[in-house]
């Protein structure tokens, strides 16, 4: 990231051994294990697909943030429901932003070459979205 060094950022994981292991192959860099720090802008990069819509609820309640980026392909067609490893719950949206006093700033979509001409992402939506949150309330 431009305008930061390695030891500015937290990089941060809810797996201790993801931490540990990310630390051993990038010793410049700092890495904390998942703790909700307080933060002016909280990131969520392909992260809230994995909660159900409960597990989100509580997780959204617990963090204390001005801004909000969640990242991640919107569209319910990616959801196994829960039913697969790892499980997946995609969303079309995060309206449910609204009842924790977030409005949506901005939303960016982009390819996502992960799945761009990919056999498994046929008549599937291929873009990563960026939703920029903001708190109002």
């Amino acid at each position: 990231m431009q305008g930061f060094s390695s030891r500015e950022i937290y990089r941060i994981d809810i797996s201790d051994k993801a931490i540990e292991e990310a630390g051993k192959r990038n010793p410049d860099y700092l890495f904390a294990s998942y703790g909700k720090p307080l933060a002016d802008i909280y990131l969520a990069y392909t992260v809230f697909l994995h909660l159900n819509d409960e597990q989100l609820m509580e997780e959204l309640e617990t963090i204390q943030t001005t801004y909000f980026i969640i990242a991640e392909g919107l569209g319910s067609e990616w959801s196994n429901y829960g039913m697969g490893k790892p499980p997946a719950y995609n969303r079309n949206d995060y309206s449910i932003m609204e009842e924790f006093g977030y409005v949506l700033v901005r939303e960016i979509r982009k390819p996502y070459k992960r799945y761009v001409g990919n056999v498994i992402a046929k008549n599937k939506n291929t873009d990563i979205s960026f939703l920029l949150w903001k708190k109002v309330k």
